[in-house]
């Protein structure tokens, strides 16, 4: 072998050792150079816009007390207001989605904590868009959260070696709990976890800081700690609503039951998929059922504190439902919204399907409705006005849209003229996909044939 030959073995060499020294120090108890904070300041701009002031107010002049007793919780006169620490990973979302979500939220986060990656979920590049410097950053940082929110941005620039599609969800997501402690966390605090198109709604927050709820209560055995939602979703527009099926996320847990804030004597650290340290939990440890731990856990009543992926994994066996009324396809009365697939145009669509966390296979050349059987084809419907009768097998909308349907409504949606406009996009990313791949359906509703 030649010298230039055993120089690129040496290199190649090196820069393996490089990358597994700095994953295993970026999965260390700290916030590490790796998720780099590169903040400078914004003036606060921001101004609320008269008709969401009107729907806060309104909040604001409700009796606490009716609205525990709406919940099924118990009000205790004179508690303090519990503090709520958001997180959440930014990527390639509509600026809108971050209007859309601190407009329900506004002035109730004590502290945000975001993270973005500078890769996807396959290790795929892609443009950072809320980093010093750009758009996103300003508006992140404009006062849109409330006068009084902390907003901390946390860029990941560094991969973990060996990790696939979830495990660098599930680090990021670690990274934020390591911010809310830096931030100054308490045991009865509360931490938020949520995607940034996932949010409570504004009434149920407001509950959450209030009420007399079991799982934030003091002396807790974090046996199941979660509050989980029913969430409402919206995919892609306002106008088309999700009858047929909700989502169970975001979460809430109380700070006594997380990790880095709660007290962890006596408390077990549970075995987790990725490197047994990280992620999700592994079968033994809460992971199949909520009696689904060793003897000695269940007999001493101290189970494991919660990291970043428990707030996402395992929701059937860590919690209970924040709602008190039942999801109905009449009535749709809710405690949080998903507002799915919010994006600006098709080619990132289709990006996100390709290179997020559960990449789909034949992206480049499907068509919209072959891709996902249920959202995507529901788009494409609802794109269209056709019925729920068009496909039968897909997730229902209700097809008398926003405006159609009983039940809780998202405030940033109250504004008429953003309803119109985003619902326009949407027809244009379907038109300008179907010109590309082929149409779905036929001018009268039928499925064609994929040719």
């Amino acid at each position: 072998m030649g010298h230039r030959g055993f120089l690129v073995i040496l290199v190649a060499a090196a820069a393996a050792i490089y990358s597994v020294s700095q994953s295993l120090q970026l999965l260390s108890n700290e916030p590490t150079e790796f998720v780099q904070n590169n903040e400078k300041a914004v003036e606060k701009t921001f101004k609320i816009k008269p008709l969401f002031q009107q729907q806060y107010d309104a909040h604001e002049a409700e009796s606490t007390m009716e609205r525990c007793t709406r919940y099924g919780f118990q009000y205790q006169p004179g508690q303090r207001k519990r503090r709520i620490f958001f997180g959440a990973m930014v990527a390639d979302e509509e600026y809108d989605l971050v209007r859309m979500h601190a407009a329900e939220v506004y002035g109730i986060y004590h502290y945000v904590a975001l993270v973005e990656s500078n890769s996807t979920h396959t290790a795929t590049h892609r443009t950072l868009r809320f980093s010093n410097g750009t758009e996103g950053y300003d508006i992140i940082h404009s006062g849109i959260f409330g006068p009084h929110t902390t907003v901390r941005l946390d860029v990941y620039l560094e991969d973990a070696f060996g990790a696939m599609e979830m495990d660098r969800e599930e680090i990021q997501r670690e990274e934020i709990l390591k911010r809310w402690k830096k931030a100054g966390m308490q045991e009865d605090d509360v931490g938020l976890m949520a995607d940034m198109d996932e949010t409570f709604t504004r009434d149920f927050l407001l509950a959450a800081q209030t009420c007399d709820i079991q799982q934030f209560r003091a002396g807790q055995n974090c046996h199941k700690p979660k509050v989980y939602a029913r969430s409402l979703v919206f995919e892609s527009s306002p106008e088309c609503v999700t009858i047929s099926q909700f989502w169970f996320h975001p979460d809430l847990i109380i700070g006594e039951c997380i990790e880095g804030i709660g007290d962890s004597e006596d408390r077990p650290k549970p075995k987790r998929e990725f490197m047994d340290r990280h992620g999700e939990r592994k079968s033994g440890w809460g992971k199949d059922s909520r009696t689904d731990y060793p003897p000695e856990v269940i007999a001493r009543d101290r189970y494991p504190l919660a990291n970043g992926a428990d707030f996402r994994t395992g929701v059937m066996n860590h919690g209970r439902w924040a709602n008190s009324v039942k999801f109905s396809e009449e009535k749709l009365y809710v405690v949080a919204y998903h507002f799915h697939n919010f994006f600006p145009n098709r080619e990132t669509l289709r990006h996100k399907y390709l290179t997020y966390g559960h990449p789909y296979s034949g992206v480049p050349r499907k068509r919209l409705s072959d891709i996902h059987k249920d959202d995507l084809d529901m788009m494409v419907r609802c794109a269209h006005n056709l019925p729920n009768s068009a496909n039968p097998d897909s997730k229902r909308r209700h097809e008398g849209g926003f405006d159609g349907y009983e039940g809780s409504k998202p405030i940033f949606f109250i504004n008429k003229a953003y309803r119109k406009a985003r619902h326009e996009v949407v027809k244009r990313i379907v038109e300008e996909d179907e010109k590309i791949f082929g149409k779905y359906y036929t001018e009268n509703g039928t499925i064609m044939s994929n040719v």
